[in-house]
């Protein structure tokens, strides 16, 4: 059998992660806007892709659980016609912050004691998170098979989206 292992990649902060692809089979899971940044991520890194440049390993199947699945060409700003109401500019750069009304999106279900030490993490996402569109895509194709799991419960994502 295989070994499995779960990776927590950073979003911000200048973090780096290398993987080698070679004989090893990769299921990438997102969640909410890391949807757009992991499908717009993992082109040519599919493992049909590297079969057919005669490498091995690859993304075999990607996940989006309550996530954008941005289609080719647009970006969040397009997907919602506008940015969350707490997610606003922040008056030293060209970046967003999360502001007043987070807590009831990001951490409806869950006790003050759990919520208020996470807000308190949350830091500012460049405007081009947010507005840059997509260049690379594969959900939506045959290139790597995809799955969406929609949680009823979490309103970061609306199901429209």
């Amino acid at each position: 059998m295989a070994s499995q292992r779960a990776v927590d990649l950073p979003i911000s902060g200048g973090g780096h992660v290398s993987f080698h692809l070679e004989d090893t089979a990769f299921i990438i899971v997102t969640h909410s806007y890391k949807g757009t940044v992991g499908s717009n991520a993992i082109s040519g890194l599919e493992a049909a892709h590297r079969k057919a440049e005669g490498e091995k390993g690859g993304i075999v199947h990607l996940v989006f659980i309550s996530a954008y699945a941005a289609p080719l060409g647009s970006s969040l700003v397009n997907m919602n016609t506008e940015l969350a109401p707490f997610v606003v500019p922040n008056p030293t750069n060209d970046s967003r912050v999360i502001d007043t009304g987070a807590e009831k999106v990001f951490y409806n279900d869950v006790h003050k004691s759990v919520s208020a030490p996470s807000l308190a993490k949350l830091s500012p996402q460049a405007t081009a998170s947010f507005t840059s569109k997509m260049t690379e895509t594969v959900q939506g194709t045959e290139v790597i098979p995809c799955t969406y799991i929609f949680c009823e419960k979490d309103p970061a994502v609306p199901p429209s989206l």
